[in-house]
């Protein structure tokens, strides 16, 4: 994530100085701050693609923390908090697979639940 994140830096540095990237973009002012509106604007489309690789590695940490913590208490209890948690945060319990695979860090409730209770 560090080398991702060392990368995005200098090629935001590379397009400050580029002009093309300002004036590709319809901008006839070159500075930073508009520089750096620019680069969040269109990083999204660049980011697009390698965004279900991100969720799938935060998917996996995410199912060792309810293992670890499996393990340290009981499954039960870890069910009804995961339940709860989801409920006051207002989240559905059963999210469209292909929209939770692509965006949501976390895995659904449900596939949790499943987990801990295959696992306990």
């Amino acid at each position: 994530m560090s080398a991702l994140s060392l990368t995005g830096l200098a090629i935001l540095g590379w397009l400050f100085e580029n002009p093309a990237f300002y004036f590709g973009l319809g901008v006839s002012e070159v500075s930073s701050h508009t520089g750096l509106v620019l680069f969040m604007l269109v990083m999204p489309l660049f980011t697009f693609f390698i965004s279900p690789l991100f969720a799938a590695l935060s998917r996996r940490d995410e199912f060792e923390a309810d293992e670890y913590a499996r393990q340290q208490s009981d499954g039960s209890q870890l069910i009804s908090a995961l339940v709860k948690m989801y409920e006051e945060n207002a989240s559905t319990l059963t999210p469209d697979p292909l929209h939770s695979a692509f965006y949501d860090s976390h895995p659904p409730a449900s596939i949790r639940i499943a987990h801990l209770l295959e696992t306990g």
